[in-house]
């Protein structure tokens, strides 16, 4: 067992963490020769760590970073942060797939699903956004949450009831919901056998429930909505297990969109976005696992903000 007392110690566990797996890993050797700056692991930590403290643009980070030279001294300019970051998302990625085998955690049998909107440009400059967005199927949407359209993309998260993001995906804002969960239930490489995955009115389906139920032999079940008559009419035990579900992911959203800014990633392109959603989504899962490696019951896995905002 062990305890974080600071931001350095903070620092140190997820340097620690990032290089004793890193080391460990039979990665292809990169082109040219190597980084005369930081190491992989360095830069990892520092773009993990400066997502947890809300420094999503890069001047941002190197700024943030340069404050603390005694943590990490050797720093890359910003035209190699860009290149060395866009080209370490496998490893991000291969770090988020690691974590998750080493957490029973991310075993349970209750997983729920949900979205969230993810704009490119501001909606009103939509019609003059780079062609790249097109390219990539970014189109008009509109958020019932906030009421509000936008031009972009909807991110699909796939969470355990105690809060780990199993995975996720892209598709256009054009997209039902019923079609991107299809997607990504469907294409998912975790075991979904036996399980049980909840999501709200908009993903009401028979075929995709019966299409889970043959291909994944995972269950949907989609819970009526605030205010419906459907949610009045439930048992009084029932509606509480639906607030504490519907609780959890508003939990994990806010967590993501205040915390770690996923909504507004400032992105220039695609895979830029691609990039900075894989980074946010890994720095969140590093915090679930610090949890979970210092013993930390899993009723208080979602309590990150004492390493978003220590210093």
């Amino acid at each position: 067992m062990f305890t974080i007392q600071d931001f350095d110690d903070f620092c140190l566990w997820m340097y620690v963490m990032i290089d004793d797996w890193y080391q460990q890993q039979a990665l292809p050797k990169r082109p040219g020769p190597p980084p005369s700056s930081c190491s992989d692991s360095e830069l990892l930590t520092m773009i993990v760590v400066g997502e947890c403290k809300g420094q999503h643009q890069e001047t941002d980070l190197l700024d943030f970073w340069r404050a603390h030279r005694a943590l990490f001294p050797h720093l890359p300019s910003l035209s190699r942060l860009n290149r060395r970051r866009r080209g370490l998302v496998g490893v991000l990625q291969a770090l988020h797939q690691f974590l998750l085998g080493q957490m029973d955690w991310a075993q349970d049998r209750l997983l729920i699903v949900d979205s969230l909107p993810i704009g490119v440009v501001s909606y009103a400059h939509a019609a003059h956004a780079s062609s790249d967005w097109a390219i990539h199927q970014a189109s008009d949407g509109y958020s019932h949450t906030k009421r509000l359209p936008f031009y972009g993309y909807w991110l699909q998260v796939l969470i355990t009831y105690g809060g780990v993001i199993l995975d996720w995906s892209l598709t256009s804002a054009a997209t039902s919901d019923v079609a991107a969960a299809e997607d990504l239930l469907t294409q998912t490489p975790i075991d979904l056998r036996a399980r049980i995955v909840v999501a709200d009115k908009g993903y009401t389906s028979a075929r995709l429930r019966e299409l889970l139920a043959r291909e994944r032999q995972l269950g949907l079940l989609v819970l009526p909505k605030r205010g419906m008559r459907a949610a009045a009419t439930l048992p009084l035990a029932v509606r509480r297990r639906v607030a504490r579900v519907r609780q959890r992911i508003e939990t994990v959203n806010s967590q993501l969109s205040d915390q770690l800014g996923i909504e507004t990633t400032s992105a220039h392109s695609f895979w830029g976005l691609c990039t900075r959603l894989r980074a946010k989504l890994t720095a969140h899962l590093c915090c679930v696992y610090c949890h979970w490696v210092s013993g930390t019951p899993l009723e208080e896995a979602l309590h990150i903000k004492q390493f978003v905002f220590s210093s």
